[in-house]
């Protein structure tokens, strides 16, 4: 009886020690631990690009929806597949991580040409050979 006992008390810390492992496993899976990385990095550099004025709060807040979404999604995946992400999951992940990094540029870029063309009035330059900043023609004088 003893025996019996202790044989299923060890099969018991066994099938134990082998779930806390597959759970280590699934929450540092190579591929989910990549995406996740990628999702805080571009999360961190929406942030700061708010906080440093390059992109306005509205387009913060939507990039951050985004950001959101594709976190909620790694998540169901994971879950779907018993706690890790398939290759083409994550490809799919990676593919909709890039177009909001792009569409972050974009929106520094633009934001930062809507503020040059603010600091000089919202004129664009003379043409080449054209009236120079002190107002005198640019033309030569015919060797006069």
């Amino acid at each position: 009886m003893k025996k019996i006992l202790l044989v299923v008390a060890a099969m018991s810390f066994c099938a134990l020690g082998a779930q806390a492992k597959d759970g280590d496993f699934k929450k540092d899976h190579p591929r989910r631990a990549e995406v996740i990385h990628r999702e805080n990095k571009e999360k961190a550099k929406i942030n700061n690009a708010e906080k440093n004025g390059k992109i306005t709060a509205g387009q913060e807040k939507k990039l951050d929806k985004e950001e959101n979404h594709i976190r909620a999604q790694e998540r169901a995946d994971a879950k779907a597949n018993g706690g890790h992400i398939t290759k083409g999951e994550q490809r799919q992940l990676n593919h909709e991580e890039r177009h909001v990094e792009h569409q972050g540029a974009r929106m520094e870029k633009r934001d930062a040409a809507k503020k040059a063309a603010g600091t000089t009035g919202g004129t664009t330059p003379p043409p080449a050979g054209g009236t120079p900043v002190g107002g005198a023609p640019a033309t030569p004088t015919g060797g006069q």
